[in-house]
């Protein structure tokens, strides 16, 4: 997964273009009825990597459209740059839109 962003936060701006560690691998798994990616433990881009779908390592996600929302409130540590963790966001929330460029 290649993502950009663009936050804010007091004075401090994070600007990302395509992620410069090379973007985040993720396994897409089914646990019961609920479709979730599961990253590997070591935060980046192994590849491949062994899929262990514990809560640390999984986000639940729905897809409708071009969006896809994430709930990564347990799988934080493993699935966001350290600098972005830290900011105040709805971690099991999280909203991506694919746009045209």
């Amino acid at each position: 997964m290649l993502f950009d962003y663009e936050l804010t936060k007091g004075n401090d701006k994070f600007t990302v273009s395509n992620d410069p560690t090379g973007g985040i691998s993720f396994a897409g798994v089914r646990r019961g009825n609920a479709e979730a990616l599961v990253t590997a433990k070591r935060f980046a881009r192994p590849a491949p990597f062994q899929v262990t779908a514990t809560d640390e390592l999984t986000a639940p996600f729905e897809l409708k459209g071009d969006k896809l929302t994430l709930d990564l409130s347990k799988s934080l540590k493993a699935s966001v740059p350290e600098q972005v963790r830290e900011m105040k966001i709805d971690w099991s929330k999280m909203t991506w839109e694919r746009v045209k460029k």
